[in-house]
């Protein structure tokens, strides 16, 4: 039967991130759960996540590194200059990685979101089946598209 997401946190990330898991799996990588937060690979850091409760649901959100440049990474995630030194990449390659290093082949955006919607439809014994957005959703979409695309919201810090 359906399994739903439980309610301690640290069983909802074991729970969600087994999901990621099993997506790396299906491209042919080992990887494990790290609580809190964290998925490894060769003990170093391919998936983060976050979460937030509201209203009932559990919103996960997360990263998977594919092929990222650490350095612009960085840049764009406004560390100060100053701290982004070779020593600071080179500590940050130590602790982190990507499918791209693991895998020795960069897959594809669409190779990877397939992979995972297999792992999360393993994990929470689902099947998954792509929608499309209802007449008000993409309503609502047009509305908070325009706040969040608006220059005062993506300038905030």
């Amino acid at each position: 039967g359906e399994e739903e997401v439980p309610r301690e946190i640290i069983e909802s990330y074991e729970k969600i991130c087994g999901g990621l898991i099993k997506g790396f799996e299906q491209l042919g990588l080992k990887a494990e759960h790290k609580p809190v937060n964290d998925v490894l690979a060769n003990e170093k850091k391919i998936s983060g996540s976050a979460q937030t409760r509201r209203w009932g649901s559990v919103l996960q959100h997360g990263t998977i590194l594919i092929d990222p440049d650490i350095r612009k990474m960085f840049e764009l995630l406004k560390v100060s200059p100053e701290k982004i030194s070779d020593k600071f990449i080179t500590s940050v390659y130590q602790r982190v990685t990507s499918l791209n290093r693991e895998l020795g082949d960069t897959p594809s955006f669409d190779d990877v979101r397939e992979a995972m919607a297999r792992g999360f439809e393993e994990v929470f014994e689902i099947e998954l089946n792509e929608g499309k957005l209802s007449p008000g959703e993409k309503e609502l979409a047009g509305e908070l598209r325009k706040k969040y695309a608006s220059r005062d919201w993506v300038g905030k810090r």
